[in-house]
């Protein structure tokens, strides 16, 4: 893993201490090397380098190709690199390393943006030519590296954090459709960026710009609902999906540095700990738990699964005293406000992981694709009219002690009365209503500028949702690059911590979305195809296990830990002064959840404390 930085059309020279600042905003990225080159015109491209695959100095960045015409920044890996080579050394390459970097290069001189569809990887990657002064930039298929862009009259900047684009000049004034969604579901939805001018590069996707030619984007991969279906029976299904999946995991393992696996405990977690064990033996495996809070701790039954896979297992216990220790830390790599709060538990679990390994398996995706969300249930539940009729007549009763997330019974509560309003609304909206962890009402009230159309996950959604596989290709399509993969990129690189997700092998994905839905859930089973494929490889208690979210006592921190925090900022002076967002609602807000708490207002509450520790340590870098 690495950082990428770049601006081309540049029309003035940056200083050394520009350049330098800007590289230094990428260090964490990529703490074994760093180097820029200046081209004519100004143009320049930027490198933070982790090394994992060729260690040598050979392989930093940028990279020259041999004639010097063509230079490549590239964050990312590409796990089929030796295929790649061996094809290109038969049409007479030569290569002068053993790096990936080099076959991309190779293969971007060889065959231009058309390589990237052979690429199995993930990436995100700049191709300069010196001849024409044009950028080909890319995007992995699922969007688990990031690339920031910032277009203007200056030419184009782009980056693998906002903090870089920062350093580059780029006004950071707030987009207000961004701020509003990203209260209301706690993270911004791509293309989106809370920096108004700056979007993301679309996963999947390629654009070229020069300052002759302008913009010009392509789209090479796409999650299509409309994929054709494969005519394979359930048991046929599951051993092609098992073959796949064991495949994108040993490609995964290659790597010059030390490689372990993430263990919850979980179905996914485990099929993929499971599988690197038996491919190489004597695999690391490592699980988070909460010192005394039995609701969130996962460790004594990843220990149990650990035994049974024979892995090298370790615990990382957190406590409220040791996540408030370093507390700012985890503000610190917050490039973007992400108010998911499970992400405190990734960070943390980076940090600690990467003390022993430099590169992780995740089983990241799994939900997303094979339908494991408790969310995935309630809507089969939503397309069957006697379940619709039936929470309709028990709402009511749902209501009290609803809203709480602090134990198993308040939860399922939550989630009954969450998914009986669901049913009374159109399957679009009920996708928005379940994906939003804020009250609406919430985030409108107390905004300077609310904004007033639709979120622009309708943008992003299905024309229309009949199925769980609609439901899934929203989730691919949203919840995935924008939730998901932001969060362990952003909390692994801030511990220069590569992590990897053999379930979004594309070939992995390509076959799920290609399958009935029913092959994903039936009844109350969720995942059946993974239950199916690996039944024999796994204990059966992690099949049995109820699914259990990656989160933290979040209700109850807001009323204690981050309470003085939250505060300091619900300041009228301060709110009037940033002109976002209206004291006397916020108030009135944070004051009624001190006393009731409530799962809606302690994330809203939440959300707001992490954009206001961004955006002073934002304000800082002006300073």
């Amino acid at each position: 893993m690495c950082g990428i930085v770049g601006w081309i059309g540049n029309n003035a020279p940056l200083s050394s201490k520009v350049l330098l600042s800007t590289l230094n905003s990428l260090k964490h990225r990529g703490p074994d090397h760093g180097n820029h080159v200046v081209f004519e015109h100004n143009n320049f491209l930027g490198h933070r380098r982790l090394a994992v695959i060729d260690l040598e100095a050979r392989s930093n960045q940028p990279m020259k190709s041999p004639c010097g015409r063509y230079w490549l920044v590239y964050n990312g890996e590409l796990f089929n690199h030796a295929d790649l080579r061996h094809n290109l050394s038969n049409s007479g390459t030569a290569f002068l390393t053993s790096s990936d970097t080099e076959v991309l290069l190779q293969g971007l001189m060889a065959y231009g943006k058309d390589f990237i569809k052979e690429v199995n990887g993930f990436f995100a990657f700049a191709f300069y030519d010196t001849l024409t002064q044009e950028v080909l930039l890319g995007r992995d298929r699922m969007g688990i590296k990031p690339l920031y862009l910032f277009h203007s009259e200056d030419g184009l900047r782009f980056s693998s954090e906002l903090k870089a684009l920062k350093s580059l000049g780029v006004p950071f004034q707030i987009n207000p459709q961004a701020l509003n969604e990203y209260l209301l579901y706690s993270y911004v939805p791509e293309p989106l960026c809370l920096v108004d001018g700056v979007v993301k590069l679309s996963p999947g996707t390629t654009l070229q710009y020069s300052s002759k030619g302008g913009i010009i984007q392509t789209r090479y991969y796409n999650v299509d609902e409309s994929a054709p279906q494969k005519a394979l029976s359930f048991t046929e299904a599951a051993t092609m999906c098992k073959e796949k999946i064991e495949y994108a995991v040993g490609l995964r393992m290659v790597a010059d540095v030390p490689v372990g696996s993430f263990l919850s405990g979980g179905i996914d977690s485990s099929i993929i700990a499971s599988i690197a064990q038996k491919l190489h033996g004597g695999i690391q495996t490592y699980s988070i738990g909460f010192e005394g809070r039995n609701f969130f701790d996962e460790k004594s039954v990843a220990n149990r699964t650990a035994i049974a896979l024979g892995t090298k297992h370790e615990n990382i216990v957190l406590s409220d005293e040791k996540i408030f220790n370093h507390i700012d830390l985890f503000f610190d790599a917050m490039d973007e406000p992400f108010a998911d709060s499970s992400a405190i538990n990734v960070f943390h679990l980076c940090k600690c992981v990467k003390e022993h390994i430099t590169v992780a398996l995740s089983g990241d995706g799994a939900d997303e694709v094979f339908g494991g969300y408790n969310k995935h249930r309630a809507l089969r539940m939503s397309l069957n009219p006697f379940y619709r009729s039936l929470l309709s007549a028990i709402r009511p009763l749902l209501i009290t002690g609803s809203s709480s997330r602090g134990s198993m019974l308040k939860n399922k509560a939550r989630q009954l009365h969450r998914l009986s309003i669901g049913m009374g609304k159109s399957t679009r909206a009920r996708y928005a209503y379940w994906a939003a962890f804020s009250n609406p009402n919430d985030v409108h009230c107390t905004l300077v500028n609310p904004y007033q159309g639709n979120p622009s996950f309708y943008d992003l959604l299905p024309k229309k949702i009949e199925c769980l596989n609609d439901f899934l290709y929203a989730d691919q399509n949203i919840i995935l690059p924008s939730d998901m993969l932001t969060k362990v990129d952003k909390m692994s690189m801030a511990s220069s911590l590569e992590v990897r997700v053999p379930f979004l092998d594309h070939h992995v994905v390509d076959l799920a979305n290609s399958l009935p839905s029913s092959f994903k859930i039936k009844g109350s089973t969720t995942k059946r195809l993974l239950r199916k494929a690996f039944k024999n490889d796994l204990p059966s208690e992690v099949f049995l296990r109820p699914k259990h979210g990656f989160e933290v006592p979040l209700e109850e921190w807001i009323k204690t830990v981050f309470s003085d925090r939250i505060e300091q900022f619900i300041q009228k002076d301060f709110l009037d002064a940033q002109g976002l967002f209206l004291y006397k609602p916020l108030r009135q807000i944070f004051e009624s959840n001190q006393k009731e708490g409530g799962a809606e207002t302690s994330a809203f509450l939440y959300s707001f404390l992490v954009f206001q520790e961004w955006w002073a340590r934002i304000n800082l870098i002006d300073g």
